[in-house]
Formats: structure tokens, C-alpha cells, sequence
């Protein structure tokens, strides 16, 4: 897979089975980056073969496409390869992956409700504008809409009436 590693475009290798990411120590003196911290384990291939790690890389900056990761990387010398990633970028690609694609379906469900709500507003405000007719003796009750938001008139009423219509 075609990748920028430190701004240089190179092909990275997805390793399903490692479980560490690795950069060749070669690559890394091509690309002028040092080694950040001593090694912490060694490796054993699937050969059985022991390798010792020169060190660690912390923040080796991976670009695919347009997102950009920053990898802790074993250093190691070869030949064979630049950059490995392990299984849990893998991992981690795949869950940034559903995670977009959860984030869509949230975005369309949540442009779909506020579309719902409009027409609910919309309704609302029909209903408010259409001016119900009155008969003479209907009761009515007054609505005190000055004292909704008043905090200090919290415990006033805010219906009054009934009044008799004899209009």
C-alpha cells in the first residue's frame, strides 16, 4: 500500500499477523529521522528466528490518503521492507472506518429529525394562525403568556378566567 512516511511517499506493508509496527533502520536514515528510546523486547519471526531491535520510534508520522497516524515503531535492520503495519492498525483502521461510516448514518437520521421537526413547527404554527370561532356562551380561558418566563411570577396563575364569549 502506497503511503507518505516523514513526508516521503513509500510503500508500506500490512502485516495481519505482526504485533508490532516495524521501520527498517535504513529507511529511517534515508528519511533523517533518529531512533527515539532503546528497544524494549525482542522479536521472534515465524521462523523462529530472534531478532534483536536497534530501538523504538514514537511519533513516526504515517500518511494514507488523507488521514495521518503517529506510530510507535520498532527499529529494525532489513533489507526486505520499510515500514510494517501490525494488526492493530489494521484494527484501528477498521474501526475509524465504521466509525465514519456510523457518524453518516447519524448525520442523515439527524438531518431526517430536524426535517421531522420543521414539519412539526410548521404544523404548530398553522394551528396557532388559524382563529377558532367562537359561540355566543363558549368558555374561555385567558392565557397569560407575559408571565411564562418570569422567573419571580413562577408561582402566579397563569390562566384566568373562564369568561362566557357573547360575541
Amino acid at each position: 500500500m502506497e503511503a507518505k512516511v516523514a513526508e516521503r511517499k513509500t510503500n508500506v506493508m500490512i502485516d495481519t499477523g505482526a504485533i508490532r509496527n516495524a521501520v527498517s533502520k535504513s529507511f529511517l536514515d534515508e528519511i533523517g529521522l533518529e531512533i527515539d528510546g532503546p528497544p524494549d523486547r525482542t522479536l521472534i519471526g515465524i521462523s523462529g528466528k530472534i531478532t534483536t531491535l536497534l530501538g523504538v520510534i514514537y511519533q513516526l508520522p504515517i500518511k494514507i490518503n488523507t488521514i495521518i497516524w503517529k506510530i510507535e515503531a520498532a527499529v529494525m535492520n532489513s533489507e526486505a521492507y520499510s515500514v510494517i503495519l501490525e494488526n492493530e492498525w489494521v484494527i484501528q483502521e477498521e474501526k475509524d472506518a465504521l466509525l465514519k461510516q456510523t457518524q453518516k448514518i447519524m448525520e442523515n437520521n439527524n438531518a431526517y429529525e430536524v426535517q421531522r421537526r420543521i414539519k412539526i413547527q410548521q404544523a404548530k404554527r398553522k394551528q396557532k394562525n388559524v382563529s377558532e370561532k367562537f359561540k355566543i356562551g363558549n368558555k374561555i380561558l385567558l392565557h397569560q403568556t407575559h408571565l411564562e418566563n418570569n422567573f419571580s411570577a413562577k408561582l402566579k396563575v397563569k390562566w384566568i378566567g373562564p369568561y362566557a364569549s357573547d360575541q
